[in-house]
């Protein structure tokens, strides 16, 4: 059934006349989140575009299943995908490309073309936030690719390679942004992730914002947020090992995260590099390494970096490069 809450935000940063909150259907179910847009009619909509192309592919004429490849050559080599690279043009390889066949890049469909570089920014309010990169699931091989055995057997559910697979295609992906408004305005959209929860016949609503940083590492951590112009930087936070922070619903519109060791003033090569969170897909899931310097210690530090989007919420969890696990009956020292 459909409920009205009325939820109150404790900030003099908000004029709460401005501020609306969606209804929504709350499950039956013990537990559910759903995410709200918050904001005004009047308000400065910051939420990115994301772009996509598909890059499609078939297996070499020469090989009819990947179990016809030569021992010592990869399913990911690309020589045993077409189109190939032929004087520095790709090409498919007769007898594709077929009459009725997909061109090699397209749009999601698969029917029409569309390259990287055809996708162009709508007019001059907007801007690129990054560059094109390919979306890669944990339903992906490690290069991004979903296979099938025809190109029109592909679907809304990615898989990895089966026996009988002869295409294989992947997405790549680029977000824009709408330019800040020249002069900027106060107000702004933000999401906000309510989280439902019943004990005891009684309903339990806790709100944070969609974006929540995990640490697995053994170091205290800051973290910094930057806007889509990455023009500014603020603290977000400390975390502490084995501590989670939920971005401050305030300042949770960007598009950015650093990462670094200190809460002061920082130089450039003690702090992380800029590293885009907004959500690629419905679902998505990337990971990204980085590393900042830590001027007390004079080491530098490195990091993984997964980002785990479901339905527009974000986990990012942060983890070392290298992680080692003991399976012995005894206590190991490493150096």
């Amino acid at each position: 059934s459909f409920r009205r809450y009325t939820l109150t935000l404790a900030s003099d940063d908000i004029d709460h006349s401005c501020c609306s909150l969606s209804m929504a259907k709350l499950s039956s179910k013990s537990s559910t989140q759903s995410m709200f847009r918050m904001g005004s009619c009047e308000s400065f909509d910051l939420e990115p575009v994301v772009e996509f192309v598909m890059e499609n592919q078939r297996l070499t004429p020469d090989i009819g299943d990947v179990y016809d490849i030569e021992k010592g050559q990869d399913l990911l080599d690309s020589r045993v995908w077409s189109p190939v690279l032929v004087m520095n043009e790709r090409r498919w390889l007769p007898p594709y490309h077929l009459e009725d066949d997909v061109p090699d890049w397209s749009d999601t469909t698969c029917t029409n073309q569309r390259t990287k570089d055809s996708v162009e920014l709508p007019d001059s309010s907007w801007i690129w936030i990054n560059d094109w990169e390919v979306d890669i699931e944990a339903t992906t091989d490690a290069d991004g690719w979903e296979y099938a055995a025809a190109f029109g057997a592909f679907d809304q559910t990615r898989r990895r390679y089966r026996r009988g697979d002869s295409c294989r295609r992947r997405r790549w992906t680029r977000t824009r942004a709408a330019r800040k408004p020249n002069p900027p305005r106060v107000l702004t959209n933000f999401y906000m992730v309510l989280e439902t929860s019943t004990e005891s016949g009684r309903t339990i609503l806790k709100a944070r914002s969609r974006f929540r940083v995990v640490n697995e590492t053994s170091l205290s951590l800051s973290i910094w947020g930057l806007p889509h112009s990455q023009d500014e930087q603020f603290l977000l936070g400390s975390i502490a090992p084995a501590q989670t922070l939920c971005v401050p619903l305030l300042q949770s519109a960007i598009s950015f995260l650093r990462l670094a060791s200190s809460t002061s003033y920082l130089s450039e090569d003690e702090i992380s590099e800029s590293i885009m969170i907004i959500p690629t897909g419905f679902s998505s899931n990337r990971t990204i390494r980085t590393s900042f310097r830590c001027d007390l210690s004079l080491k530098t530090y490195h990091f993984l970096l997964h980002l785990q989007s479901e339905r527009g919420v974000v986990d990012i969890i942060i983890r070392p490069v290298l992680t080692l696990i003991n399976l012995l009956p005894c206590q190991l020292q490493v150096q």
